[in-house]
């Protein structure tokens, strides 16, 4: 959504039209959705209303990234017009028919949804009396399915070949007697590949074949007729369906991984020592890793240097090989999409195997979506509490705790209900939060907001250094009656209220928006923990 739509009374218009497109455009070319990278909608919210563009997903041209963000300037009369875009290189030497192909009125844009055998509708879909029986546009979809398979099992095989087994060989020593070492060790192994390889089975061993079984008797066929494409869009349709829950597992394992790897991948490549901290979507933080001692460090060189010129290596980096499965089930589910449009229509509106098969994938996609939030979420819950400094005598990061939304506002100024103008900041517990802040000078804080804690930290360089330390100023329960707050407000355009129980705290936002968005933030959270 365009940031001028969350004024009020805004509608849309071509600008919010083509910051759309923009959106589409980043999620079909990297199958990475625009501010995944943020840990709620409400952070969404806020970048918006600062006008902050997402960050550039791994893998994405630069050509595309570039037309992009022409696209999603914050200010509507400054985004690239439809004309423009059409002219940009990027689409230098498309077809006219392909072009034609891609017009808005085709029927595979419709929003309209059919229902799920169960009654509710299916995500995303196109409704039963769109369907257009077109023999030749189905024959041609099928076909892109098998072959981007192919080619799909093609790059994990290589993967697989050049750099998993190569990375799991054990090492010998000087006098070339095999020790227990490896060529990576086994945590970086884990953290880099995880189960990249039993991905790669899965496709080679069944979805593979049985697509390809599928289409046999389609491609086999001199002149096919129509309804045997229509049975091989059924089998296709039939494979993802049967299939779903071998995919759910496999792929939201490796998604709530994927930034750990790729934050491997940069270490592995940089300068710096080898000592991150990871996170995991389970209840605690992964062990963190040895230090990679300096020869290791040079043997992990070398053998990235070994995979890259290995014959077999295609032009893709080693990021770009564990991007494939992120990007997979996007297209996956793209591709289902165009082969129900091109079905034949069904009788009293029922629903087939392909409408469930895009119903399955789509409830996939929006996990493994989720998956991926809840990671990052843990990830800056992490990051957040290695800045702190203050006697938490809980963690901040819990088993069962969410970050909705964090940023930096200006306290300026503190309404006390009781009558000592003293200064005691008492630090939280697990049970119960007993102190708000009471210096009435403005101050540069950070807020962070989760399921059932409201933090306040002091940057203590004055927004100077994003990586400084944080004083722990207070922390407000959220969860049930130990919660000593009430709801928040917004008063002269800008100005953010945190009431609690003995003070009242003013905060001044970067604009309205930001200010609404924490307000709405911060009461849904009490709402939901009544």
């Amino acid at each position: 959504m365009a940031p001028e739509l969350l004024e009020d009374d805004a509608c849309t218009t071509t600008a919010t039209d083509v910051w759309a497109y923009a959106c589409v455009m980043i999620e079909i070319c990297s199958g990475t959705r625009p501010y995944s990278e943020k840990a709620s909608d409400q952070a969404v919210v806020l970048a918006l209303a600062r006008g902050e563009p997402p960050a550039r997903p791994i893998g994405l041209s630069d050509a595309c990234w570039s037309l992009a963000l022409r696209c999603l300037a914050p200010i509507p009369v400054q985004r690239l017009s439809a004309e423009h875009i059409v002219t940009d290189p990027l689409f230098d030497g498309i077809p006219a028919e392909d072009a034609a192909f891609m017009s808005v009125e085709d029927p595979a844009f419709s929003t309209t949804r059919p229902r799920h055998p169960q009654g509710e509708n299916v995500p995303g879909s196109v409704d039963m009396k769109e369907r257009q029986d077109d023999h030749p546009r189905r024959t041609m979809i099928v076909r892109e399915i098998v072959e981007t398979e192919r080619v799909y099992v093609s790059r994990l095989r290589e993967v697989v070949d050049i750099y998993i087994k190569p990375a799991a060989a054990s090492i010998t020593n000087i006098s070339s007697a095999f020790t227990s070492e490896t060529t990576v060790p086994d945590f970086d192994r884990r953290i880099v590949f995880g189960v990249l390889e039993r991905i790669y089975d899965l496709h080679r061993d069944t979805v593979l074949p049985a697509l390809e079984a599928a289409v046999l008797p389609l491609f086999s066929s001199m002149d096919p007729s129509p309804g045997v494409s229509a049975v091989a869009a059924v089998k296709i349709a039939e494979v993802f369906a049967s299939r779903s829950l071998n995919f759910m597992k496999l792929y939201s394992q490796y998604m709530s991984n994927f930034d750990n790897a790729s934050r491997r991948v940069g270490e592995w490549t940089s300068r710096s020592s080898f000592n991150v901290q990871f996170v995991s979507t389970s209840a605690e933080t992964l062990p963190p890793a040895s230090p990679l001692s300096s020869v290791e460090q040079k043997r992990i060189r070398k053998y990235l240097k070994r995979c890259r010129t290995h014959p077999r290596h295609s032009a893709l980096s080693l990021e770009g090989y564990l991007i494939l499965p992120v990007q997979r089930i996007p297209r996956y589910r793209a591709l289902l999409d165009m082969l129900v449009q091109a079905a034949a229509p069904l009788p009293n509106k029922e629903t087939d195997v392909l409408d469930i098969a895009v119903f399955e994938i789509e409830e996939l996609s929006q996990h493994i979506s989720e998956v991926r939030r809840t990671s990052e979420s843990r990830a800056k819950l992490v990051q957040w509490q290695h800045r702190i400094r203050g006697e938490f005598l809980a963690p901040l990061v819990q088993p069962d705790r969410r970050l909705l939304l964090d940023g930096r506002l200006i306290l300026t100024r503190v309404e006390r209900v009781s009558v000592s103008d003293a200064l005691q900041p008492v630090h939280p517990d697990d049970d119960q939060t007993r102190s708000v802040i009471l210096d009435l000078t403005p101050r540069f804080l950070v807020m962070i907001l989760c399921n059932d804690i409201l933090v306040l930290c002091k940057d203590q360089s004055g927004r100077r250094d994003p990586k400084s330390h944080l004083a722990l100023c207070a922390a407000f329960c959220l969860s049930g009656t130990q919660s000593l707050l009430y709801p928040a407000t917004v008063e002269r355009n800008n100005v953010l209220c945190i009431v609690h129980s003995e003070a009242t705290l003013y905060f001044d936002a970067s604009s309205s928006s930001e200010a609404m968005t924490w307000c709405e933030a911060v009461n849904t959270t009490l709402t939901l923990n009544l």
